[in-house]
């Protein structure tokens, strides 16, 4: 069948449309790519658009003229003024072919192109599904109409029209990619990606004739996935019944974000009285798609938040959480007066006990009953059930304290919710970008946020860096994405030595992952622009690592560099504020800007942790303190099966820090293990 953009009629579409778009539709083969113009400007433009891959494009208005009214139109001087027959010929003689000449003529000269006449595969129709095929001949016939074409309701049948779309396209030349480019960037303006919008590495497309170049435009595949399935319609609820559901995945720079926000945008474009939230697990996430996409759509209502921001709102909660090094602490003491526990790790039976809220497993014999998935300890009957005393015992003295903690915080919010005695907002369209760090418990709250039967859930996620709730699948959390998920293969954040560094990095540590993972192929990395090879900055200590990438920015910002092209990623969140306070005292002015803090967007050298960083993109990213990251995986008393696990995390953790570097990556280090672990992938970065 046609590709079709989008797949499914969104917004106002006549009957004649749809007639047409239904015939093109079902069109065998996958050579055909149909574009239906949605209702997001004042602009006219054609109802279609036809593209035989480069063979051809027709461009095509479609018609409401009755039947009786063409023959009306032959009984008298079809080309007279109204003066004389009465009768307006308006789009049919007149309009329809004025404006399919005039848009193809501005699309190109938008791109410094010219129409060479017949030579160049670009063809104007006009679609009259109400209308016989003979009588619209002798029209053309009478009018020596040659320079549109007519298509009666006999030729707008599917077999009818793919002949005539590859006769059209025969002895042609074949559409240049500048011009392609040029009829989607016209024919669809809501695909543009503004330069100041995300900075990147992407080629701007080709534009090999002409002088002028366009912007960047949103590739085939990603056009597809943020116009799939847009309509906001109860006949879609009645099949599917509970809600709609997307999810894209893919590889680092692919595109997800992207997608979200420009469906997000149409979305708001096409419904604006429609409840439209966006969610993230962290406020550097949030606060960057947010500015984003207030370039694209500065006057949009949706709603921006992370998960527990907005559980506060809805649910008015007021949590004081327990300090990290309490929390250990108490765990410690605890977990120590239980001899079952005596052997198992600290972090582990951390781990395991946010787990089970997680996974909103309430009783123990709810938790003894569950497979375990994800882990390679096994634990025995006795284990499993001292973990979980250890839960009870912890929960009772939180309620002592008056504190709570984070997964704790969403599981009383599920309670409530599951209980009846709350109820989320409901929204038309639930967005949640880096979806891979949601617990399963946060979708069972968020799916009674969306509208029964008509609301729509899109996940944008990466398992490739799911180190903070990797445990899951997204069946656990209630997500059956079966026939729902698309993958995106083709990387435009990095350039290919970056990819391929942090992606030889991923495969020394991990050559054998078991878990779905979204590495890049080498011909994928291959295909990228070249660019910078990371480098490896030696420091002696902490404060020099502080001092040499300050100055490191410094002397960039004062070369003339763009402030807001750094992101310095620290992997210890509490040098965040030192590290900005002496940036800000080299530069001599308030430069630097924690991704962390609450206060409204501000430009500036952007620095946050590496956990908040996920989802973020630079130019020019800093990576530092990954001497103290791999010195843990070195440390006594690790058992194997620990030790496995926090190499795991901390490799996807690195992966990720790693792309979010556009142009250029410099990685801090001042020990032997991580110029060791290092040093050998960079004389790679050719070859991978």
């Amino acid at each position: 069948m046609a590709r079709l953009f989008p797949n499914k009629p969104a917004g106002n579409v006549s009957p004649e449309t749809a007639k047409v778009l239904h015939a093109l539709r079902r069109i065998p083969g996958e050579n055909l790519r149909v574009w239906l113009a949605l209702p997001l400007g004042e602009q006219w433009r054609p109802a279609l658009m036809v593209m035989q891959e480069e063979q051809s494009c027709h461009l095509i208005a479609v018609s409401d003229l009755s039947e009786a009214q063409a023959e009306a139109m032959l009984q008298v001087d079809l080309f007279a003024g109204p003066e004389t027959t009465g009768f307006v010929p308006g789009s049919f003689v007149l309009l329809d072919r004025e404006r399919l000449a005039f848009f193809r003529a501005e699309a190109l000269a938008e791109a410094g192109l010219e129409y060479g006449g017949d030579r160049l595969p670009i063809f104007l129709a006009v679609a009259f599904p109400n209308v016989p095929q003979a009588q619209l001949d002798e029209i053309g016939d009478r009018g020596q109409i040659h320079d549109v074409q007519f298509w009666g309701r006999e030729t707008i049948r599917s077999e009818p029209l793919i002949r005539r779309i590859e006769h059209d396209g025969l002895d042609q030349m074949k559409l240049p990619e500048a011009m392609v480019n040029a009829l989607r960037e016209k024919f669809s303006p809501e695909i543009g990606i503004p330069e100041s919008l995300i900075p990147r590495v992407r080629e701007k497309p080709d534009r090999t004739v002409g002088a002028r170049l366009t912007g960047f435009l949103l590739d085939l595949d990603q056009e597809f996935l943020t116009k799939e399935d847009l309509s906001l319609s109860e006949e879609a609820g009645t099949v599917l019944r509970e809600m709609r559901l997307r999810l894209v995945t893919g590889v680092a720079g692919s595109g997800k974000s992207l997608i979200l926000l420009y469906r997000a945008m149409i979305q708001a474009k096409l419904y604006p009285k429609a409840r439209i939230l966006v969610l993230t697990h962290n406020r550097p996430l949030n606060g960057e798609l947010r500015e984003r996409f207030r370039r694209l759509c500065p006057n949009s209502t949706v709603q921006w938040s992370t998960f527990y921001q907005w559980c506060r709102e809805f649910s008015g909660a007021r949590w004081e959480i327990i300090k990290l090094h309490d929390r250990e602490r108490l765990l410690r003491d605890l977990a120590g007066a239980n001899s079952a526990l005596a052997k198992l790790p600290l972090n582990f039976l951390t781990e395991e006990i946010d787990w089970i809220r997680d996974h909103g497993l309430a009783t123990r014999e709810a938790y003894c009953a569950v497979t375990r998935l994800g882990r390679k300890r096994a634990l025995q009957d006795e284990q499993r059930a001292g973990v979980f005393l250890l839960l009870e015992n912890y929960r009772a003295e939180l309620d002592r304290r008056g504190l709570e903690d984070w997964p704790g915080a969403a599981a009383a919010v599920w309670a409530k919710v599951e209980c009846g005695h709350l109820s989320p907002p409901l929204y038309d369209f639930v967005f949640i970008d880096e979806a891979q760090f949601f617990a399963p418990i946060w979708f069972r709250v968020i799916k009674r946020s969306v509208k029964p039967g008509v609301g729509q859930l899109f996940l944008a996620a990466d398992p490739t860096q799911g180190f903070l709730k990797r445990r899951q699948s997204w069946l656990a959390g209630g997500l059956n994405v079966r026939g729902q998920s698309a993958r995106l293969l083709r990387c435009y954040r990095n350039t290919r030595e970056i990819l391929a560094f942090a992606t030889a990095f991923y495969r020394s540590r991990l050559p054998g992952e078991e878990e779905e993972i979204n590495l890049p192929g080498p011909l994928e990395i291959e295909r990228l622009n070249s660019g910078d090879a990371p480098r490896l900055l030696a420091v002696d200590s902490l404060q020099s690592e502080i001092s040499r990438v300050a100055n490191e920015i410094a002397s960039a910002l004062r070369a003339g560099a763009n402030p807001e092209h750094f992101l310095v990623m620290q992997n210890d969140g509490a040098m965040v504020v030192p590290f900005i306070e002496t940036l800000n005292r080299i530069v001599g002015s308030p430069i630097g800007r924690d991704l962390g803090d609450r206060r409204a967007y501000s430009p500036g050298v952007r620095v946050s942790s590496i956990n908040a960083g996920t989802g973020l993109e630079s130019p020019v990213v800093f990576l530092c303190g990954l001497d103290a990251l791999l010195e843990k995986e070195a440390a006594i008393g690790l058992d194997t099966e620990e030790r496995a696990e926090l190499v795991r995390d901390n490799t996807r953790r690195i992966y990720m820090s790693m792309t979010r570097a556009g142009r250029k990556l410099l990685v801090t280090c001042s020990r032997r293990i991580t110029r060791e672990c290092l040093e050998p992938l960079l004389a790679t970065v050719g070859t991978v």
